[in-house]
Formats: structure tokens, C-alpha cells, sequence
């Protein structure tokens, strides 16, 4: 009889064992603490991203109509250069006697031409009077033709050795930056052979756009272009019409404005849209699993899982779908819940 009582009696304080460990566990559940923020319809700046390289706008090679030898060599390899300024000259002696030579051979021919225009004038009159035969007059007109086209050959040449004078010295056609130097003093060169290349001052930024942008994107747009960290405003200047025949993205020229960066960065571009209206969240409050993106709704103490669609992004801030205006959506202390935690609001 005892043996019952005392198996009785250790079953009854199992069983209250068992019923307070189940009351424990539901007063123990755990309340995360969250930062939350009201979502609402605003509007925010929309920017395109790219990323691009710079490049100069325009690279010149320079080279001499004629060939010769290099006489000077005014410049070095990254010299800034002005419009205007001397890069290179050959060498002169040549050309300066070729010059001289024909302006002589121009004078004489002028001379001679004088002499016999006025022996034609006199021969004219004589003939006039018959007291010269046809034959006679037409010899000295004939003489005198001659000298007149001997004298416009000879006006020409001297114009064309003074354009070779003039053409042995290459001037800077932009102000720019000295990129290289292709001949030194004392060596020959071709014609035509490029001596120096010197790159202008504009610099600009070639990025591809996506067939879908265009309708959002047009010459005379701002861009703000960054560059190692460093930011400057860009002005799209060109869109070419065709797309690349690779990338199927549409080349567009961004003219960066009062910076000297090094050719061949890489620079990122974000074009200004203009404004969109909608429900904008901090980028930092959407989680992603399995390739959805979410964020933690709360209401009454509890937060809640809500699938949303990322529409655009504007810096910190991104535009969604899925969330309506009003909600509370969890800025801080989403990592450590799950759909239905009970929460605690925090300031």
C-alpha cells in the first residue's frame, strides 16, 4: 500500500514539473528590440549609373608638308602647350635660300615683262601705222605673252617656297598637353610622317547606354562624374546613333568640365533624370534571400516579412513596390528576426 502512495504521489510532482516548465517557457519568449520608420510618398532625385573611361577629346598629329631635317624642337613629352606656340622646325637654310632664289627669279621675270610690254606698246603704234609688218608686231607680242606667263610661274613658285618656309615650322593648333614626341633635332623626316602629338584640354568620358535609357537621356544632360573619389560635372556632347556593334549599348561623349585627370581612368557618371514620386526607403533596411528582396513590417509588437520589388535607387535611398504609405517598416535590428517576432520599439 505504501509502494502505490509513494508511486502516486511521484507522478503528481512529475506532472506539476512538466506543467511549470511550459508555463516558464511561454513567459520567456524573447522581444527584440527594433528602430522603425512611418513610409511615405516622396519624391527623389533619379541619377543613371555608368561607368566609362577618360579620355582626351581630341588628339592631333602633327606632321610637315615636306620632308627634311628636324632644325628645333621646341617642346618636351607632357609640356602644356598654347594655342599658337612653336613644337617643331626644320631645319631653315635650304628653305631660306629656295625663298630667296625665287623671289630674284620673280623680280627679273617682272623686269622683263616691264621691257617688253613697253616694246609692245611702241611696236603696237608702229603697226598702227604700217611701218611694221604683222609678222614683226605679232613676234614681239608673242615675246611679250611669254614674259607675262614666265612672271605668274615665277610669282608662284616664290608663293609656294614661301608656303614651305612658312610649313617648316609646326605651331600648336589648341591650347593641350605635349603626348609625344615621335622625332628628334637632326633627323630626317618624311612628309607627311607624324613628329608630335599633342592631346587638348577637354577631357571627356565615353560610357555605353542601354537602349532602354535613351528615352531618358538626351545631349546637353548634366552628369556627375567621379573619378578615384574625386567629382566634377560632365555635360553629355554626343549620342551616337547607332549602337556598338558588341555591346548593343549606344557610345555617348560626356565632356568633363575643369579637371586635368589622368587619360585611361575609369570614371563612373551618374546622369540626373530628373524627379520620381513613389515610397523611397533607406537601401539598408532591405535584406535579400533566395534571391528576394524584404523588409520587416511592424504592427502590433510583431514584425512581419513583406516580399517588396526595388524599382530605382537615388543614392541611399531605393524605390519600391510592395509597401504601402503609412506602414512601419524596421530600420534597425532586422538580422535577428523572423516573420511574427514580438518587438520593441526604440527611439
Amino acid at each position: 500500500m505504501k509502494k502505490h502512495l509513494t508511486l502516486l504521489l511521484t507522478i503528481i510532482l512529475l506532472v506539476n514539473v512538466t506543467g511549470c516548465s511550459k508555463d516558464e517557457t511561454v513567459l520567456t519568449e524573447q522581444i527584440r528590440a527594433v528602430k522603425v520608420q512611418k513610409v511615405q510618398i516622396s519624391e527623389r532625385p533619379v541619377k543613371l549609373n555608368y561607368v566609362g573611361t577618360l579620355d582626351a577629346k581630341r588628339i592631333i598629329e602633327y606632321s610637315f608638308k615636306n620632308g627634311g631635317q628636324i632644325g628645333r624642337v621646341f617642346v618636351n613629352e607632357g609640356d602644356q602647350v598654347n594655342q599658337g606656340d612653336k613644337l617643331l622646325e626644320l631645319n631653315k637654310t635650304d628653305i631660306a635660300f629656295q625663298v630667296s632664289s625665287a623671289r630674284l627669279n620673280m623680280i627679273k621675270a617682272e623686269d622683263s615683262h616691264t621691257i617688253l610690254q613697253s616694246n609692245l606698246s611702241r611696236m603696237s603704234e608702229l603697226y598702227d601705222e604700217d611701218a611694221i609688218s604683222k609678222s614683226q608686231y605679232e613676234q614681239v607680242k608673242l615675246e611679250a605673252d611669254i614674259a607675262e606667263n614666265n612672271v605668274l610661274q615665277a610669282k608662284n613658285n616664290y608663293e609656294y617656297q614661301l608656303s614651305l618656309e612658312r610649313d617648316a615650322t609646326i605651331y600648336a593648333e589648341q591650347d593641350g598637353m605635349v603626348v609625344s614626341i615621335m622625332s628628334e633635332e637632326k633627323e630626317r623626316v618624311n612628309q607627311s610622317a607624324p613628329v608630335i602629338a599633342v592631346r587638348s584640354i577637354e577631357e571627356v568620358v565615353y560610357i555605353g547606354i542601354p537602349q532602354q535609357d535613351l528615352v531618358n537621356i538626351q545631349i546637353g544632360a548634366k552628369a556627375e562624374i567621379d573619378i578615384d573619389g574625386q567629382k566634377t560635372e560632365g555635360i553629355i556632347t554626343n549620342l551616337a546613333d547607332v549602337p556598338d556593334q558588341y555591346t548593343r549599348t549606344y557610345k555617348a561623349e560626356v565632356t568633363v568640365q575643369g579637371h586635368d585627370y589622368r587619360i585611361g581612368s575609369i570614371a563612373k557618371a551618374a546622369i540626373d533624370i530628373g524627379q520620381e514620386s513613389g515610397i523611397w526607403i533607406p537601401i539598408t533596411t532591405v535584406l535579400s534571400d533566395g534571391g528576394e528582396d524584404y523588409v520587416y513590417t511592424v504592427k502590433d509588437s510583431r514584425a512581419f516579412k513583406r516580399i517588396i520589388d526595388i524599382l530605382k535607387q537615388s543614392e541611399n535611398k531605393i524605390l519600391v513596390k510592395g509597401l504601402n504609405p503609412g506602414e512601419s517598416v524596421a530600420t534597425s535590428g532586422m538580422k535577428s528576426l523572423e516573420d511574427g517576432t514580438r518587438v520593441k520599439i526604440v527611439e
